[in-house]
């Protein structure tokens, strides 16, 4: 495995670009075909495209970090209860926090169109099913992914022992398993829903970190690093513009993450840290400020709107997330 610091840095710079390029995704996503909560009469195809690039990957890449990060953590054999006692600190009091405190007051003020005629109860309620709370449905998803992984695991090396190899075949089989028909069993609950279409590309960060020796050799070779990465940027813009098979599709995902993984430099840099160390924060901020550009003027020149969505309300979420920390309320990011 790669040296510790390097290790760290790789992962630093990865999660930074995966809250960027989420970030950027929120704030074009008015110009989205895909999007109909405001309207504006811009159309811009160009932005159209690009937004559906990144719907692509934005969030498998998400997952696959967290998947990476328990590798980690499970091999610390805490047990299950602790588990679940730091993910509901460091995922569940913030969904239900932000929900609370910024989500629904912030929408309510600004008049949001989903809440016209919405009842106090119904949007207690949302937030328990995780319906209509925008993108914090990460949170649930992504608790109840541990969860599952934590479990599958456990009972995989009880029957088998600890096998690698045979245990992370019958994991990935299974992750197939929930991916392509988990909805069957998701009993119409969101987050589960979620949680089985999303594991997958958690497992995925969980093997790249359990094989991180290939990484490492592969990193070796800068020229042959970055023919990896333009072939699968390459066939992202492709399949996205010319949509192939589930299953292609699917693949073509698996070696775009994969080669994110083994591009990405393990250089130090002091703004991308920043970026990766807040970037929990940023992700829980960000897309609601949006709303209230579109609110303002969803008709503005959309180099304007993309301008303010992306840097004005970036640094905004940044800003409330270490202001957070500063006055000891880190709580509500998920810090203890």
């Amino acid at each position: 495995m790669e040296n510790k610091q390097n290790w760290s840095n790789s992962i630093s710079n990865i999660r930074a670009l995966a809250i960027i390029v989420v970030v950027f995704g929120h704030s074009i996503i008015l110009y989205s075909s895909n999007w109909n909560i405001y309207t504006t009469k811009y159309t811009v195809p160009a932005l159209d495209l690009l937004k559906r690039i990144l719907d692509m990957f934005q969030m498998p890449l998400f997952f696959s970090i967290s998947g990476y990060l328990f590798y980690f953590t499970y091999a610390k054999r805490r047990g299950i209860l602790h588990l679940i006692n730091s993910k509901i600190k460091r995922l569940i009091v913030p969904y239900i926090l932000v929900s609370l405190l910024y989500v629904i007051p912030l929408r309510i003020i600004i008049h949001y169109p989903g809440y016209e005629h919405q009842t106090l109860i119904k949007l207690l309620t949302n937030i328990l099913m995780a319906t209509d709370i925008g993108h914090l449905w990460f949170l649930p998803a992504l608790f109840l992914i541990f969860g599952i992984a934590w479990v599958g695991l456990w009972i995989i090396e009880k029957i088998l022992g600890k096998n690698n190899i045979v245990n992370t075949v019958i994991l990935f089989g299974g992750s197939l398993v929930l991916y392509f028909v988990g909805y069957k069993i998701g009993f119409g609950y969101g987050p589960l829903l979620s949680a089985y279409n999303y594991f997958i590309w958690f497992f995925v960060g969980y093997i790249l970190c359990e094989h991180q020796q290939i990484i490492a050799s592969i990193r070796k070779n800068q020229k042959i690093s970055y023919v990896l990465g333009i072939i699968a940027s390459s066939l992202i813009v492709i399949n996205t513009i010319y949509p192939m098979s589930v299953i292609l599709t699917f693949v073509i995902k698996i070696i775009f993450i994969f080669s994110i993984y083994v591009w990405i430099p393990s250089n130090k840099n002091k703004i991308i840290n920043i970026i990766s160390e807040n970037s929990f924060g940023i992700y829980l901020f960000h897309s609601p400020l949006t709303y209230i550009i579109y609110t303002l003027d969803v008709n503005a020149n959309p180099v304007v709107v993309v301008g303010i969505n992306f840097i004005v309300c970036g640094i905004i979420a940044s800003i409330l997330t270490i202001l957070l920390r500063k006055i000891k309320l880190g709580f509500m990011i998920g810090e203890v």
